[in-house]
């Protein structure tokens, strides 16, 4: 079976692979600055030249590696060109970013860079966690230096981009009008929190302390932490073995009566009767066990912007595009003002890519 926290250790570590958006733009093609041409002898072993620091062609394989490991069909190719294409272009901007942060005296502290690597290895156990690295060719160095890359973005997006994005009042009336009846609720909606322990957990799901325990052990523990009055979500992300609603905190959203039916008959049931804010004891079920926790409730009718949850998904839409959009204008602006010599893209308009 595979690694199934593979992925998510990979596309969290990958270089702003959640910081920036993907230019959809040639960037990665642009003719560098200082006007050299594409009959130019490229360099060996440099990828690209971002004024003037290299990028090694190692490091676009490298990546290339540990982003088709866990695929049964690689990409051969052109397909696979087009891919290392793109991850050198999240590398180019990876570099001016990093380079704007040096220029702007911006530091990642090691405590930050510390809190990351946690993050990322959640309730994997250390030898797992390496081991999974190790599979896709990477290092815990080259994890670290990814995510002081990941915090150096963000810090620099802070300094640049945060006080240019404010929403103010009239955008978010004129976003609710123009989209009201997506909150009108037709029928009642449940927003449910899941963990899913299964009886008996695949190795490494879940928090360090309980790996090599029963299922029923797990779940357990997982029931007396939040009876102590833990955090829903950090229990779910600890200890749910599910890894895709484990990475939200078990959130599983708002949805109707009948989309507890996935759940099972006694689940379901469990759930309908639950006060807002309440967790269900553990439930067996087949393979396994659960906790529920009613999150919220929608009763039918039109929701409106004085209902907190409402204001705050219309708000969250909203500074995401702003983000997204000044993002990419100060990416763009900083490849503008960059010299980039992208090697690659040479070799591949000149009908020699490098080999899969």
């Amino acid at each position: 079976m595979k690694d199934y926290a593979g992925l998510l250790i990979y596309y969290r570590a990958f270089p702003l692979g959640v910081l920036l958006i993907a230019l959809a733009s040639p960037a990665c093609q642009r003719t560098p600055t200082s006007g050299s041409s594409g009959s130019a002898t490229s360099p060996s072993g440099v990828a690209a030249r971002i004024n003037g620091k290299d990028i090694p062609s190692a490091d676009v394989e490298k990546y290339y590696q540990a982003r088709v490991f866990d695929l049964d069909q690689k990409p051969t190719g052109d397909a696979a060109n087009i891919l290392k294409l793109e991850l050198l272009n999240d590398l180019i901007t990876g570099e001016l970013m990093a380079q704007k942060a040096q220029q702007l005296s911006l530091q990642p502290t090691e405590a930050e860079i510390d809190a990351e690597v946690q993050i990322v290895k959640g309730g994997i156990p250390e030898e797992q966690f390496r081991t999974s690295l190790q599979q896709r060719g990477l290092t815990e160095a080259d994890l670290r230096r990814d995510l002081t890359r990941n915090l150096l973005t963000q810090k620099v997006v802070d300094h640049q981009i945060s006080p240019k994005s404010q929403i103010g009042e009239p955008e978010i009336q004129s976003f609710y009008e123009q989209n009201k009846q997506s909150f009108l609720v037709q029928e009642t909606q449940y927003r449910v929190g899941v963990i899913a322990v299964a009886e008996n957990p695949p190795p490494g799901a879940g928090n360090p302390a309980s790996s090599g325990t029963s299922g029923s052990e797990k779940i357990r523990a997982a029931a007396s932490r939040l009876q102590a009055g833990e955090d829903f979500g950090q229990i779910a992300r600890q200890f749910s073995d599910d890894p895709q609603s484990a990475q939200v905190g078990g959130d599983l959203g708002y949805q109707p009566a009948e989309g507890l039916d996935r759940l099972g008959a006694g689940p379901k049931a469990a759930v309908l009767r639950l006060p807002v804010g309440d967790v269900t004891p553990v439930l067996t079920v087949p393979g396994g066990f659960l906790l529920l926790k009613l999150l919220g409730k929608r009763e039918p009718g039109q929701l409106t912007l004085e209902n907190p949850e409402v204001r705050h998904i219309v708000q969250q839409e909203l500074q995401s595009r702003r983000d997204q959009l000044l993002r990419a204008a100060f990416t763009e602006q900083l490849r503008n003002e960059a010299e980039i010599e992208n090697f690659l893209v040479r070799e591949v308009l000149a009908g020699s890519p490098p080999a899969n």
